[in-house]
């Protein structure tokens, strides 16, 4: 029987963080989700008691998480060990644990994983240890045939009868979630080789220590092929990864040629972004229900290479992914058919590496107009300060709110905001009018279309109902002038949380009916349910026009639907799908077929600009956000007055603000790409329902309900399935 010295202690209250699941008895702190299990980073939290001949300590070198390591000198002994204090997690629901290791003889180590559970079994794992930087990654399913993974209580680390004493730096000792492509056995990935080239498809978060992938459901390692399959008229998008080995890598170039078949696709349809990690620190809280998946880094700005802050020439750190999203639209005119072309990465300390790209186009174009509606909120003074500009209505504001629309629109994104120009239809137009008639959109996608929806209400006077259904009647009047009387509605209470609110939505309710046509027409929108959220508040039936949840389906919400309302959800929605950055690159994409299933006419987004915390912070306090190093953006504790307080990464952060990149716009995100991905996919499903086969659309996405359904290849394959049978026509 092997050995255990006890060489090192992980005190659980202060040096572990929870991995997937956790048990109900332990201190640790918890995030229901995969995490970092050990950072290495304060020598403070290490109980060290080893037995004779052991010497460990935090370093500085070969650090791959934070800014320490920890180094473990062991002693020449049959097996010496280090191994943790009793755990009190549950792995079951991970997919991986994983950690990295430093070898830094000239040669290959003989090293043993195991694990124990409390009733004294044990998995055993043998990972030789190459020179250099390892990356240890042993599915949990290897293991859980041998141990009760739910109640795992020992990781124990040890070297199999070292002839000498030998040095190891351990770091980012974690639990991960699964990756498109699941290894049956143990993974040692040796990253001694100046860098790595790989590929992935569009929904998949890349941490940055993950090993590269020699093959997945896009990707060719052998032929460094890249496979993609799109309509016309449709963006589609993969991650190009360049990992670095035992050094920092410098790419100083990633250039394309055009895509050729039976017609050209111009290279100026292919874009590049660096994918820039935000560190989440402090997960987000049980408001945005258990979507987190601990700390760490992850993905989300999309830096375009040509940025002159933060573009090319990028540094890739020595056992570090860098994600590069690569976009590709495929215009109306293109003929379907195979095409290829080839992008060529040349840096320091290797390449130049040629990456194939091999595309169908399939016969059939996506519509221009979106058919999922949406309402994503912006607020104009947030553009004013991130832009360093002085007012919302200068020639300096119009030309940046323009871009951001553009942008927005081009992601099948309605982006609206109150104007307050009541009384001044003229200025009203001037501002929005060509938004709302189509004429500011002339590329890409949804070229020539309007937006579907303006919110109106911040001009309206709740206190004097003469001038309200004033208001109300302007309105109505002057965007049924222009064909637009489905686009307007009043969105001026939110959230009503008492008796006293409730009222108050009854006496606008009954305000709207009573005002002269075409006012009576204007519909009430209202984020709550339907069912009271006390009884004694009191029914807001028959006041309201539009029910705005994310509670309620479907039943409440299809009774609504029956008696003539209509239907929206917001934020996560009803299947819980958040917003914020530390959750699976499926979520955003899933609001679309989350749509579909429960007949939810438009998906409204509170903010998708907010970097300023103005609901939590004093006004002296008020400052941008450090967007790029803080992703915590919406932070309740910051208000003295809550409560219960909750807190976001990225809620309200669906665009990034360029200025600080150097550029004159906007910045997008993962985020922002995986809900094109999802409104794309929702064009596929209104496509068939129109051909007749609405119960194939509808079995479908009963296949992708995001709650039951988290694996990308699945949603990859749907996506497939759906276009074979388009094209049957």
């Amino acid at each position: 029987m092997k050995k255990i010295i006890l060489g090192l202690v992980l005190i659980t209250m202060l040096g572990l963080m929870a991995g997937c699941g956790q048990k109900a008895e332990s201190t640790a702190i918890s995030t229901q989700a995969p995490g970092i299990l050990s950072d290495f980073e304060n020598i403070k939290v290490w109980d060290i008691s080893p037995e004779r001949g052991f010497n460990l300590s935090i370093s500085k070198e070969h650090v791959t998480e934070g800014t320490h390591s920890l180094k473990v000198v062991y002693p020449v002994d049959e097996y010496p060990s280090i191994n943790t204090r009793r755990l009190e997690h549950n792995w079951k629901e991970c997919a991986y644990f994983s950690f990295d290791v430093f070898n830094p003889q000239d040669e290959t180590l003989d090293f043993t994983v195991r694990l124990d559970d409390s009733s004294k079994k044990r998995a055993q794992v043998d990972v030789p240890l190459k020179p250099g930087l390892n990356n240890v990654r042993i599915p949990i399913s290897q293991i859980s045939a041998r141990i009760n993974t739910g109640d795992v209580s020992f990781v124990v680390l040890f070297l199999d009868n070292p002839r000498k004493r030998y040095t190891l730096y351990f770091d980012n000792m974690r639990l991960e979630k699964a990756a498109a492509e699941e290894p049956a056995e143990a993974v040692v990935e040796n990253l001694n080789s100046n860098a790595a080239i790989w590929a992935i498809d569009d929904s998949v978060k890349i941490k940055p220590n993950e090993p590269a992938q020699e093959n997945n459901y896009v990707w060719n390692g052998t032929t460094k092929t890249v496979t993609l399959y799109s309509a016309r008229n449709e963006y589609v998008a993969f991650q190009l990864v360049i990992k670095a080995g035992k050094d920092d890598v410098s790419v100083s170039q990633i250039a394309k040629t055009d895509l050729t078949g039976t017609f050209i696709i111009d290279k100026s349809n292919i874009q590049f972004f660096k994918e820039h990690y935000l560190k989440v620190n402090d997960p987000s809280s049980a408001m945005y229900g258990p979507v987190s998946l601990g700390r760490g880094e992850y993905p989300d700005p999309l830096i375009p290479l040509e940025s002159p802050i933060d573009g090319l020439p990028l540094v890739v750190k020595k056992g570090r992914n860098q994600p590069i999203w690569v976009d590709i639209y495929i215009p109306p005119e293109a003929e379907s058919g195979i095409y290829k072309g080839k992008l060529i990465v040349t840096g320091e300390g290797f390449g130049p590496e040629e990456i194939n790209i091999i595309l169908e186009v399939w016969d059939f174009a996506l519509p221009d107009e979106t058919h999922l509606k949406t309402f994503f909120y912006y607020g104009p003074e947030q553009i004013v300060w991130a832009h360093k500009l002085k007012a919302s209505n200068s020639f300096d504001y119009r030309d940046l709110e323009l871009k951001y629309q553009r942008i927005a629109h081009q992601h099948r994104m309605n982006m609206s905001t109150d104007v307050g120009f009541y009384g001044d239809w003229e200025g009203f137009l001037d501002r929005i009018g060509t938004y709302l008639n189509g004429a500011a959109f002339k590329d890409g996608a949804g070229r020539g279309v309007g937006a579907s929806l303006w919110g109106v209400g911040e001009s309206f006077d709740a206190e004097d109902k003469a001038k309200f259904q004033e208001a109300c009647e302007w309105y109505m009047k002057h965007f049924e002038g222009q064909g637009w009387g489905d686009k307007p509605f009043l969105y001026i209470i939110d959230e009503p949380g008492s008796k006293e609110a409730y009222d108050e939505v009854r006496k606008i309710g009954e305000w709207i009916k009573d005002a002269p046509p075409p006012g009576n027409k204007l519909p009430f929108m209202l984020t709550e349910q339907v069912k009271p959220q006390k009884p004694d508040f009191g029914s807001l039936v028959g006041y309201v026009n539009i029910w705005c949840s994310g509670q309620g389906f479907p039943e409440d919400m299809e009774e609504r639907r029956k008696a003539g309302d209509r239907i929206w959800t917001y934020n996560g929605g009803p299947d819980g799908a958040s917003v914020v950055i530390d959750t699976d690159g499926l979520a955003c994409r899933s609001w679309a077929w989350t749509a579909w299933r429960y007949n939810i006419e438009c998906w409204f987004l509170w903010d998708c600009t907010y970097w300023v915390d103005k609901h939590n912070l004093k006004k002296q306090e008020r400052k941008q956000t450090d967007l790029w190093n803080d992703p915590l953006t919406f932070d309740q504790r910051r208000n003295p007055k809550t409560k219960w307080p909750d807190w976001g990464n990225g809620d309200g952060t669906f665009l990034y603000p360029g200025y600080e990149k150097g550029a004159d716009g906007p910045i997008t995100s993962f985020r922002m790409k995986a809900f094109r991905r999802g409104m794309q996919d929702y064009e596929y499903l209104y496509m068939l329902a129109q051909s007749g086969k609405k119960d194939i659309a509808d079995e479908f996405a009963r296949q992708l309900d995001y709650r039951k359904n988290k694996d990308p290849k699945s949603w990859y394959e749907i996506r497939l399935k759906m276009a074979k049978e388009i094209l049957k026509r």
